[in-house]
């Protein structure tokens, strides 16, 4: 890193540098579950359906940068867990996408995302933050749980 981190919101120019840290970030999860489409139209679609969830429900894409050039990226989406949960508990923050630069991994980029996150999500008055993560992405629990996450549900799966 050259200088300091800038956490701000992303901008229309930061769009080709995101779309290519989220094919990164397919990239990494096809390595470990064999299943992810790491083609550029793909990648673009996921940016594509964070952008769309943001509209929907509200939330924030968000960019670190680093002098300059962003090297990392987190969409933060604001929305409603289901109807079986109480009702003050209901709205939820939701880190659907959170990605940092190979080059830049293992920094502390990671944890600067995730407390603009708490922060963005307390500030929306939401006292419920969620991440889902690969089972197989060990690295990416252990982020999260030195960060006070802690396991809540499951969702497995099974080929037919």
């Amino acid at each position: 890193m050259n200088g300091e981190i800038t956490i701000r919101p992303m901008r229309l120019q930061d769009r080709a540098v995101v779309i290519g840290l989220i094919r990164e970030l397919n990239i990494v999860e096809d390595d470990l579950v064999h299943d992810r489409d790491t083609s550029m139209e793909a990648t673009a679609a996921c940016l594509i359906h964070d952008e769309k969830a943001l509209a929907e429900g509200g939330g924030a894409m968000i960019v670190a940068e680093d002098a300059g050039t962003v090297i990392g990226f987190m969409a933060l989406i604001f929305n409603e867990a289901e109807p079986y949960v109480r009702v003050e508990l209901r709205p939820v923050a939701l880190i659907e996408t959170l990605v940092i630069a190979a080059t830049h991994r293992r920094k502390g980029l990671a944890s600067k995302l995730l407390d603009e996150a708490e922060r963005l999500t307390r500030e929306a008055g939401r006292t419920t933050l969620l991440i889902g993560h690969l089972a197989a992405n060990q690295a990416a629990q252990a982020i999260y749980e030195r960060f006070g996450f802690q396991d809540f549900s499951r969702l497995m799966l099974k080929r037919i």
